[in-house]
């Protein structure tokens, strides 16, 4: 199917044949430490309107993984005094690990450091990776992305 500028851009996609299109994978990264650059940074209400929170796109930099996209949701505002203080406490933990000056959320994207990444399974769902907390960089190694 040829496409043209003037083509109605609401495809109908009963018009391809997606038997043959092969379904995407999505492979877990295996737990451990990588290196992260935040690449967004946004803070939204909670769905039942009580609460905010700072949802984080994450690009691993370095490594077999390099490009891959993690999300870290926090729930820096929360009924759970217990929540909020785990989503606090990873803000906090970013922010020096990645030596930030500032703290202003408009200056999260272009933070660097790592990331522990966890497999979380939870009963019903399919398991995905989880950013359980953030560390600096280890003072010996410089990683190469950093030009190390």
């Amino acid at each position: 199917m040829a496409f043209h500028d003037d083509d109605d851009l609401d495809l109908d996609f009963a018009n391809f044949n997606l038997d043959d299109i092969e379904d995407a994978g999505f492979d877990l990264l295996p737990d451990g430490d990588y290196p992260v650059v935040v690449v967004s940074a946004e803070a939204k209400p909670h769905k039942d309107g009580h609460g905010k929170r700072v949802n984080l796109k994450l690009q691993v930099t370095d490594g077999q993984y390099r490009g891959r996209v993690l999300f870290d949701g926090l729930s820096v505002v929360h009924r759970s005094e217990k929540a909020q203080q785990i989503a606090l406490q990873k803000v906090k933990a970013l922010l020096k690990s990645a030596k930030a000056t500032d703290t202003r959320l408009s200056t999260f994207p272009g933070l660097e450091c790592l990331a522990a990444v966890k497999t979380s399974k939870q009963e019903g769902y399919e398991a995905r990776n989880e950013v359980k907390g953030y560390k600096p960089f280890p003072a010996k190694a410089k990683p190469s992305f950093l030009g190390g």
